[in-house]
């Protein structure tokens, strides 16, 4: 499973509070909770940086449970997507409750869990998502 989640606050370092290779948290409490509870080892997380550009998407390698909090820790970036959320969410065809028709994070967005949208591949260098020949 695929999750994007927004890393936004500028003041919040996972590994500050979680430790080395914690590059996600979320609270019970928080939007996302059903779906990111799931999380395990192998899947991906895509982050929402500051400036609001997906940037990185990590090979989940450990999991932290509690009974109100999961943490994901890694220690291998998989991708390098480089663009703007909304295109990112657009590109994968997410829905949810917290993203807007157009594609914006609407207030509480925290993660969401999404599968692979078939005919999309890595381009090579770039780590963009690109149409696979005789899929359009």
């Amino acid at each position: 499973m695929n999750y994007l989640c927004a890393a936004i606050d500028r003041h919040f370092n996972p590994e500050e509070h979680h430790g080395k290779g914690a590059v996600f948290s979320l609270e019970s409490h928080q939007h996302g909770w059903d779906a990111f509870s799931q999380v395990r080892e192998g899947d991906t997380v895509y982050l929402i940086a500051p400036n609001r550009i997906v940037k990185q998407g990590y090979r989940v390698t450990r999991v932290r449970r509690g009974e109100h909090q999961v943490v994901v820790y890694s220690d291998r970036v998989i991708e390098y997507p480089g663009i703007p959320y909304q295109t990112f969410i657009k590109r994968h065809g997410l829905r949810d409750r917290r993203i807007s028709s157009i594609g914006n994070m609407l207030r509480g967005f925290n993660a969401v869990a999404f599968e692979p949208v078939p005919g999309t591949k890595k381009a090579p260098r770039s780590g963009a998502l690109t149409e696979q020949a005789g899929d359009q």
